[in-house]
């Protein structure tokens, strides 16, 4: 009992739609928030190697005073290890730490704004200028309630 739409996927969409503060169609209000609470910044790799009867390990830390998630601005928060089996050698088991390390910096930020009813498909990319917050997101949801259009955005940023 529905309508289902399907188009080929895009590796790089364009932006559909933008809201520029001042238009008659963005309300004034932005809210933004950061999925932080589940941040690591210390990471441990271990390699066990049974032709050498050794173990490697190889830490990684995110000390940078520029990320929010940092442990100069949130203290040590441990990684689980990472256990890995046949590392080559000591330099691949700490590149293996650093990609942990620079993927676990990505955060998603959610963006809520509203507009006046607008034409929208699934998962569009919109742009927003606004003195809060000049952002490019895929739209996540959005909601129609007493003639206004109510979204929700998705961003991912390297912090």
């Amino acid at each position: 009992a529905g309508r289902a739409r399907l188009t080929a996927y895009q590796s790089r969409p364009e932006v559909s739609k933008l809201y520029r503060s001042g238009d008659l169609l963005l309300a004034p209000a932005v809210e933004s928030s950061w999925d932080v609470h589940s941040a690591q910044n210390v990471f441990l790799a271990v390699a066990d190697s049974p032709e050498r009867g050794e173990s490697r390990t190889a830490i990684a830390v995110n000390d940078d005073p520029n990320s929010p998630i940092s442990t100069v601005n949130l203290g040590r928060i441990m990684a689980p290890p990472l256990i890995l089996n046949h590392v080559a050698s000591q330099e691949a088991l700490q590149t293996a730490a650093e990609r942990l390390r620079d993927e676990k910096m990505l955060s998603v930020q959610t963006i809520r704004f509203e507009t006046l009813p607008q034409v929208h498909e699934p998962h569009e990319l919109v742009a927003l200028e606004h003195p809060q917050l000049e952002a490019v997101c895929r739209q996540s949801r959005w909601e129609l309630r007493e003639g206004r259009m109510f979204h929700e955005g998705k961003r991912v940023m390297f912090l």
